[in-house]
Order: C-alpha cells, then structure tokens, then sequence
C-alpha cells in the first residue's frame, strides 16, 4: 500500500533515512539526511508524519543516521554519516590529494528532544568520506564505539574505529584490531559467526565484499576462506545485509549492486559495468556462495537494501531502492525451518532498546543478534527488532538481553515460530 500522503509534503532532496522512537512517546520517528540539513520527522501516534524538526543545518551530503546511547545517560543520541557534496576529482585521486569530506555529526540528546552538537569528540576523523557510520559496542565492554566504512579507502584512508571510553567520548584505534582495512567502502551489515558477543562485518566496496571476521580477541580478512566471491558484472557493491535467509540456523548475506553515477568504463582499472545484478549468497558450513537456486538478478542501479519480515510469516524478505527502478520488494517465502523475531521494549528515553544484545540458545546452538536503528546496509534503516532462524529446534531453551545499560534478563523454554515481545521496566 503506498502512504506517501502520511508524510508531510516538503521539497526535502533525501540522502538516506534511519527509524527510531527518538522522543521516546510510543511511535517511530524518521531521521532524514539531505544536503540541506538534517530533519527528524515526528510520528504523532497514527502513523502520519506531518511535523518535522530541523536538527542541524549543516549543508552535508547526509547519506544517512545511527541512533544509539552514546553517552550512556540513557537517552538516543544521532551519529549523522557525512560524505562530501564536492567528490573528489580523478586528478585529486591520481595525485593522491584528497580536501576531505563534509565531517560526521556526532548530536547528544538533551534529554528534552532536543540535541547538542558534540561532533568535536569525534575529531578528525569525522573529515573522511564515510557512506555509512555504525554504532556498535565492538569490544563487549558495554558501550558504543564508531565505526566509519571510508569510501576512496586507498586514498583517503582506510575505514576508522573509535573506542567509547564508556562517557560517550572516543579514542582511535592503534591500529591493531584488524578492523581498519581500506575498501572504496559503501556498507556495512553485523553479525556473530560463533555465538560470540564480538561481531564481525560484512563491508560492501567497488571490486569486492570484504568479510572482517572476529576471531581470537581481534579481527581478521576472511573474505576468501568464507567464500565470498563475485560474479564478474558484480562490481559496484552498495546496501548489505546478513539474515538468515532460509531459517536453516545460518546466517545467509545480500548486497545490492549498482552502476556509479559519472564513471565510464574503468577507475585506476576498476570496472563499472551499467547493469550489475545483485547477489545473495547462502552459507552452507560456513562458507558463503551465490545460490543458483534463488537469484537477485534484477541489474538496475540498486543502493539501499533492507533484510525485514513484512508479512510476518518468519521469513526474511528483502526492499532494495534502485536509483533508475524505483524500489523493489522480494516477499520469502521459505522452507518450515523454525524461527523466533524478538523486539524489546523499556521504559526510559531508549524505548525499543537500541544498541541491545540479543543471545538465543536453542538445538544446542547459540545465536547472537544485535538491536540498530540506522549505520547497517547503506542509506537505510529497518525495524528496531532482531530475527533468528532455529532450523529443526521447535522451541527456544534460553533467551538472555543484555540491555543498553549492561543489565540483563533471562527467559527460559520459549515456543518457536512467534513474535517475542520482551519487556524490563
């Protein structure tokens, strides 16, 4: 059904757009990034949108926002992703001499639905090119660190980590973790290969998808031993995600591909086909190929990709926003594996729990899922609630949330194949 007259007519050029209950009253804002300023559109309880709040003014190219506590007081503050309204020109790239990008905005909420501008803890890092910013506790130490996926990685700069020092202000990686690997970086998609609370990240560039697998305290490239390969039209990598897209148990992946606008030919021998098909790669034992069986093959200029359950029948369905074939919706309709969808909800300034971790245990096996609103895929936000695919486990033994602020709450012997509500007061 469209219900583009439920959002307030505006002359908005929209950038990316990212969900969440930011003045914590029952319902789903929408952030929207544009180049002239940010802007929250407010839900007023039925569904419309027909206010909206300018929250920065800040000519950027905004391509979207993450939403998360930063600072720990309890309330959602916004990490805006600025890439730049000026690329950089192919004589700058040749000669390596890049002016750097708009700058990231860090906004820490007052607490009263207003923000104060706080970029300056973020520093110079905020001046890279990222297309997405993600918050995400990386180390388990109970708080958000940033991570920014840098486009023009081999010229300006590989992607960048800064660690929460646990009050919302941020120091850079050493460069030891593993995570700062340099790509033409698009997007970004979380996930835990081992049931562990360490995630790894599915990055989407031109030439590649690169896999930075958490292993042994830190992160490493496993992109080849997981499989992860291309079809040779398959080159421009934009939106990314990893749902299970079977409910076999295993994490699956997808990633939209697309032309890059005002790019003939070939970059620095880099190749930019016009139609390129997306891709969905299936894990089988841990090794993750393009199935031949369930195929993306729509070639138009996609961007944005969202993993959700529209329907509500347990299966994880996927809208990806072409630039020249508007958007694209592929309704799952899979085979009778089990399956469990958990959303969470508390009651302070953080009402769906964003930033949780979310651990199942069911048929002997953990499975671990984290709660964003914005900074994963590229540009696009889905629902605040995490899906776990259970295979032939019909019920669930143990569910346990660690919450945003590092308490937690069990709950034992759950049906499968539900909607899980859970609730702390």
């Amino acid at each position: 059904m469209d219900a583009t007259d439920r959002l307030i007519k505006t002359d908005i050029l929209s950038e990316g757009v990212s969900a969440a209950d930011y003045d914590a009253d029952g319902d789903v804002d929408i952030f929207v990034g544009s180049s002239e300023g940010s802007y929250v559109f407010t839900n007023d309880g039925s569904g419309n949108f027909r206010n909206w709040v300018r929250i920065s003014e800040k000519a950027a190219l905004a391509i979207g926002g993450a939403w998360g506590d930063v600072d720990g007081d309890g309330a959602l503050d916004l990490l805006i992703c600025n890439h730049s309204l000026a690329a950089p020109s192919e004589e700058q790239l040749a000669a390596n001499n890049l002016p750097g990008g708009d700058g990231s905005q860090l906004l820490l909420s007052d607490q009263r639905g207003r923000f104060v501008d706080a970029s300056e803890r973020i520093g110079a890092v905020a001046q890279l090119y990222p297309n997405t910013c993600l918050l995400q506790d990386l180390d388990n130490d109970q708080d958000l660190d940033l991570y920014m996926v840098n486009d023009y990685g081999p010229w300006s700069g590989p992607n960048q980590v800064l660690w929460n020092d646990g009050s919302g202000f941020f120091e850079e990686d050493d460069g030891s973790s593993g995570l700062e690997v340099s790509v033409m970086g698009m997007g970004v998609a979380v996930a835990s290969m081992d049931g562990g609370p360490l995630p790894s990240l599915l990055l989407s560039s031109w030439g590649e998808v690169k896999f930075v697998e958490a292993m042994g305290g830190g992160w490493v490239d496993s992109t080849a031993a997981r499989g992860f390969g291309l079809e040779p039209k398959q080159q421009v990598a934009w939106g990314v995600a990893m749902p299970d897209m079977d409910n076999d148990g295993d994490l699956d992946a997808a990633a939209t591909f697309g032309a890059l606008d005002g790019v003939e030919g070939e970059l620095f021998g880099m190749s930019n086909p016009e139609d390129q098909p997306d891709a969905l790669f299936q894990q089988d034992d841990g090794y993750f190929v393009q199935s031949s069986d369930v195929r993306l093959d729509d070639p138009s200029s996609g961007r944005g990709l969202v993993a959700a359950d529209l329907d509500r029948n347990g299966s994880m369905d996927l809208v990806i926003h072409s630039l020249d074939d508007g958007t694209r919706v592929y309704m799952n309709d899979c085979p009778s594996e089990h399956w469990v969808t958990v959303s969470l909800e508390q009651a302070d300034a953080n009402p769906q729990a964003i930033g949780a971790r979310v651990e199942l245990e069911a048929g002997g096996q953990t499975r671990v899922q984290w709660v964003h609103a914005g900074g994963v895929s590229m540009a696009s936000s889905g629902p605040a609630e995490v899906h776990f695919g259970l295979g032939s486990a019909d019920r669930v033994d143990r569910i346990r949330v660690i919450w945003p602020n590092g308490e937690q709450s069990v709950v034992e012997d759950q049906p499968a194949d539900v909607l899980l509500h859970l609730s702390r007061d």
